[in-house]
């Protein structure tokens, strides 16, 4: 059970986990240490991922990417679905120290009403 009618786990995690803004290491460190779930990398990665995009298809979270974090929302370069779908599936996305390639979701309005 998700606790949000329409959201997959994934999905209901990432957006109460981020707290309105996130880098997707931070993410998936959340994701790794929850509770009794302890899976490997290469496990967690495509959950998360298919989350991330489906989350940002319907509106519900904006991707961007930034060359340093933390900065201003505004300093980062929006990033499309479908750049999306490409960068989310990469392993190196998800780990810390991608500089330069960082990506950070932040909750739209529609959203934060699904919170």
């Amino acid at each position: 059970m998700t606790g949000i009618k329409g959201l997959t786990p994934a999905e209901y995690f990432v957006l109460v986990d981020s707290d309105g803004c996130a880098a997707l290491p931070e993410i998936l460190a959340s994701w790794m240490d929850n509770g009794d779930r302890s899976p490997s990398i290469e496990e967690a990665v495509p959950d998360l991922a298919r989350a991330i995009v489906s989350l940002a298809r319907d509106g519900l979270v904006d991707v961007r990417r930034f060359e340093l974090w933390p900065a201003g929302w505004d300093q980062g370069v929006r990033v499309t679905v479908e750049e999306l779908k490409e960068a989310s599936c990469q392993t190196s996305s998800w780990l810390p120290g991608a500089r330069g390639r960082l990506l950070v979701i932040g909750i739209t309005e529609i959203g934060g009403a699904w919170l």
